[in-house]
């Protein structure tokens, strides 16, 4: 079978190096849209990462001097380069062609790396197929060349905000209005850290905000990790239905009004934009390939749910656990810039909180590392005064990067393992 050759343009690699052997602004343009490695000739490579070195080290390119500090091969080939006729003022254009070209090589790659895990796939199946979605997606972002913009060319989209309806609520709703005018909504984009000690009412919460959404057409996804989907369903259906949570388990003392409002709450619930997944072993690829698919499918997805960050299991080997931790968080992090939606990641708390006089928790007791306290643009911490005060809660607006802190009385209602605003349940 004929080998078929790479795509690539020497003539542009070569118009690309000579212009950035000669020019200063060449070689800042080219620094902005290529790096060396995107090269196809390896030789060329080596000539320009030298070229961009000494641009970055604030030295001119005195192409005789740096001919003689590279392999004889580079340096024949700068000075041959260093006698031609070069312009500076399209080189944009030709680095762009070898960057395009790189993309087809890297496609190329890729796609032969694809079909060989299909030969020969890992064990399991699913591993083969994350490292083929994560693939293709590194491949699209990589492709992505960043650039500094003047404010004139983004206030269109600030401006375009300002043009929609008003209103206390810009985000995503959680169904606490307290919270939701503290907040102004969960905000596309952020990571939001719901952190607790183990019982206080953590992932009522976050289901309670997720079905705010799911049952008013906005589409919201729970990851959990901790609870099955059986579990959760029985506290929606709870919450929907105010049937007391303890009976669905149990099944024990459901009266004929209880079983009509469930069957009337599963109508609710069928309907409504939640999807779940329990897959109890989640890595934070496997998270971003199911939330990246789910948002191709339902644009209009409102409000990711990770319950709770300290099980989930970490892509690489570390022995350290806060370095695995503090890299899930910015897996997270990253997650809600890309999909541009609120992900609220729950966490759990230092068990330390518990023996302090000031039971009011604080940013430093966030479990494992700091780094998911620098990583959510807000972090909220629910707690109670004292152990015996099993009714009013108090959720603590900690860290709020666009707006104020504050804490706000919320009323748990154990029967339905629910809350609600404190007015309310009094």
């Amino acid at each position: 079978m004929t080998e078929v050759a790479l795509p690539y343009n020497l003539e542009a690699e070569e118009h690309v190096v000579g212009a950035c052997i000669w020019y200063q602004a060449a070689r800042e343009t080219v620094a902005e849209i290529l790096e060396p490695r995107q090269l196809h000739s390896t030789t060329l490579a080596r000539i320009l990462q030298a070229c961009l070195q000494a641009h970055d080290q604030g030295h001119d390119v005195d192409p005789l001097i740096l001919a003689e500090q590279l392999d004889p091969e580079a340096g024949a080939r700068m000075r041959a380069l260093a006698a031609g006729m070069y312009v500076q003022g399209n080189v944009a254009h030709h680095a762009r062609i070898v960057r395009d070209h790189w993309t087809r090589r890297e496609l190329i790659r890729v796609g032969q790396n694809i079909a060989r895990t299909g030969w020969e796939p890992p064990d399991p199946l699913d591993d083969a197929l994350a490292q083929a979605e994560e693939a293709v997606y590194d491949l699209t972002t990589q492709r992505e060349a960043g650039e500094l913009r003047h404010v004139a060319e983004t206030t269109d989209a600030t401006f375009a905000l300002l043009d929609r309806p008003g209103g206390e609520i810009t985000g995503t709703p959680t169904g606490l209005s307290d919270l939701d005018r503290a907040t102004a909504g969960l905000q596309p984009g952020n990571l939001i850290v719901l952190a607790a000690r183990p019982g206080m009412g953590k992932s009522a919460l976050a289901l309670q905000a997720a079905l705010e959404n799911a049952i008013h057409a906005r589409t919201a996804a729970i990851f959990t990790l901790e609870m099955s989907a059986e579990e959760i369903n029985q506290r929606a259906l709870a919450r929907i239905s105010q049937v007391p949570l303890m009976r669905i388990r149990t099944r024990n003392g459901l009266t004929p009004l209880d079983r009509r409002a469930l069957q009337r709450a599963r109508g609710h619930y069928d309907t409504s934009s939640l999807y779940i997944d329990d897959t109890v072993s989640a890595r934070v690829t496997d998270i971003r390939a199911r939330a990246r698919r789910l948002k191709a499918r339902r644009p209009d997805l409102a409000l990711v749910i990770v319950d709770y960050l300290q099980l989930m299991i970490h892509d690489g080997r570390s022995e350290n656990r806060n370095v695995e931790v503090a890299a899930m968080s910015r897996g997270l992090k990253l997650l809600a810039r890309e999909l541009d939606v609120p992900v609220m990641a729950l966490s759990q708390l230092n068990r330390a909180v518990e023996y302090r006089s000031d039971p009011t928790p604080k940013l430093s007791d966030l479990r494992e590392t700091g780094a998911i306290e620098q990583d959510a643009d807000m972090v909220l911490f629910i707690h109670r005064e004292t152990k015996d005060d099993q009714e009013v809660t108090k959720l603590t607006i900690a860290k709020h990067r666009n707006g104020p802190t504050d804490s706000i009385p919320l009323t748990w209602i154990p029967a339905l393992a629910t809350f609600s605003n404190h007015a309310e349940g009094h």
